[in-house]
């Protein structure tokens, strides 16, 4: 199977604890003292992120449809649990001087 080119989420690198009890899945975010209770589709999402699928595997793995993937990507990288948010994108800031020469 060739590597898909999609977004590739990831979870934060530490300082979150992941506890299933009584068949949820939450998660505690010890910097900021904040707790997650997920529901099971946002728990099969959260144990198919390994850092190598992307979220066209995340979907296929979790068996959950791709719009709920992204939206719950969209929510974990909200909450501070991914450590890239799948909308993130490098933007070039124009100087000043550039916009005033455009005159925008």
């Amino acid at each position: 199977m060739a590597p898909s080119r999609g977004f590739i989420p990831r979870r934060r690198g530490s300082g979150v604890v992941t506890e299933e009890l009584e068949g949820e899945t939450l998660l505690y975010v010890e910097e900021t003292h904040r707790a997650f209770c997920l529901n099971a589709p946002a728990a099969k999402v959260w144990r198919a992120i390994d850092g190598e699928r992307d979220t066209e595997i995340i979907a296929t793995t979790a068996e959950v449809e791709p719009p709920l993937v992204h939206r719950t990507l969209r929510e974990l990288a909200e909450a501070g649990l991914l450590e890239v948010a799948p909308e993130a994108k490098r933007t070039t800031v124009q100087p000043r001087a550039s916009l005033l020469r455009w005159r925008l």
